[in-house]
């Protein structure tokens, strides 16, 4: 999956870290996506039950797993064209985890994870 047709979400957030450490993180990974040239665009996201800054970037595996790698991230979730989900660590390793599909507001709140795209105004999950 090494083409422009796919789809990432990436956060630079730690689930240990406070509030501001976690600011920090994420005006830093914003700010190297602008700097490499990276289309992207902010969204809101759930990990593991965890509400966290996601951004939706359109880049090379190289580039992800190198941000994977540099904010100590566990994965990138990855989006093909045809809505195919899968999780990407650090290592290049994929793990299918269904179809990313829009679902009602009620729904994705069940769950812990999900996405939610603020320019659409629309909740994503994977299953």
């Amino acid at each position: 999956m090494n083409n422009y047709d796919t789809t990432y979400i990436i956060s630079a957030e730690l689930s240990n870290l406070s509030d501001n450490q976690n600011f920090i993180r994420t005006e830093d990974l914003e700010r190297k996506l602008k700097l490499y040239g990276v289309a992207f665009k902010r969204a809101l996201g759930c990990f593991k039950g965890k509400r966290e800054v996601n951004f939706v970037v359109i880049c090379t595996e190289s580039t992800i797993i190198g941000f994977i790698r540099e904010f100590n991230q566990a994965c990138a979730l990855v989006l093909d064209s045809r809505r195919n989900a899968s999780l990407l660590d650090g290592y290049g390793i994929y793990t299918s985890i269904g179809k990313f599909k829009a679902v009602p507001e009620t729904i994705a709140l069940t769950k812990d994870n999900w996405t939610f795209d603020k320019v659409t105004n629309q909740y994503f999950i994977a299953e």
